[in-house]
């Protein structure tokens, strides 16, 4: 029970407390969240990099990466089992059952790895010298 318990710790879980008798509560998925947070911002930059994005994908995925992230930001400041904890769970289940949303079976997932590697390197692309010259700071 003790390594239960550490692991209850460990992720977000302030004031984790197990009886044998009680089911355990599920523990919000941080790194899983994260993750997807990430894949999200890639799948942002590979469309925003088109000649023509799409406004609405944008947008759709502008809301589930708030999502996820308000659902973490939630989950992280309330206890295990606690009405608002069970429902930051529930904020991410919708974020990660509307995925469909913007990703499609179909879409090449290479130019979404690209733009994650890109960033990782620190490489500007077009989109960032636009975003940077909209701000007046270069030329």
């Amino acid at each position: 029970m003790s390594e239960s318990l550490a692991f209850l710790a460990a992720h977000g879980a302030r004031h984790a407390t197990v009886h044998s008798d009680q089911p355990v509560p599920r523990l919000f998925p941080f790194e899983p969240a994260r993750d997807l947070v990430g894949i999200l911002r890639s799948v942002y930059v590979h469309e925003r990099s088109k000649p023509r994005p799409d406004g609405r994908k944008l947008r759709r995925i502008e809301r589930l990466a708030t999502e996820l992230t308000a659902a973490m930001t939630s989950a992280e400041q309330h206890d295990l089992g606690t009405a608002p904890y069970e429902r930051a769970l529930s904020r991410a289940d919708g974020a990660a059952f509307r995925l469909a949303d913007v990703v499609q079976v179909y879409d090449p997932l290479e130019p979404v790895l690209k733009a994650a590697g890109d960033r990782v390197r620190g490489k500007r692309g077009e989109l960032t010298m636009r975003q940077l010259r909209a701000t007046g700071k270069v030329r």
